[in-house]
């Protein structure tokens, strides 16, 4: 339709089709940024989707160490005595060191020898002790030992070295 009717003046007939006419092209124009306003919401989120996913992946390797590690403290801390345990053992041992100092040994009680005197029985806890801290000295010892060498002691190697030709005696036959 033209901008204006051909005689010049508008009737509502001609007014109609040309307002018509402009609503339509209105509409069409406005449907097709809607649609192109949808493309570009669906595309933004796909590129947001991609990135959320590359984040998480690049997240997880940047733990990946982290959680190797956490894991290793807790494998070698899982194995480890607790404080309150060493405080339980130091006192029985403190304990038992005083017994002993007393003469208060459970063997000696059971079997009501009481012939032995004090200094004797003395000398034989000494003796004990000592004998238990030599022990456990070899052990500790030992066990650092083989930690530091990485395991048994070497094997020495015997490496054949022939004889240069010059310096043997001519073989007859």
């Amino acid at each position: 339709m033209t901008e204006r009717p051909a005689n010049g003046h508008w009737t509502v007939e001609t007014l109609r089709e040309y307002l018509l006419d402009k609503f339509d092209s209105v509409e069409s124009l406005f449907k097709t940024k809607v649609e192109a306003a949808e493309k570009l919401t669906n595309l933004a989120l796909d590129n947001s989707k991609e990135a959320v996913a590359k984040a998480e992946a690049a997240n997880n390797e940047r733990f990946k160490t982290t959680n190797e590690w956490r894991q290793t403290v807790n494998d070698i801390t899982g194995g480890l005595a607790s404080k309150t345990e060493v405080a339980n053992i130091q006192l029985q041992l403190s304990n038992l060191i005083v017994r002993f100092e007393r003469g208060e040994s459970s063997s000696s009680r059971r079997e009501g020898d009481r012939s032995e005197s004090k200094e004797q029985r003395n000398q034989s806890t000494q003796m004990l002790l000592m004998a238990i801290g030599i022990a456990v000295s070899i052990l500790i010892s030992g066990a650092g030992l083989l930690r530091s060498t990485g395991g048994a002691p070497a094997v020495p190697q015997v490496v054949y070295v022939p004889t240069p030709p010059a310096t043997t005696a001519p073989v007859t036959r």
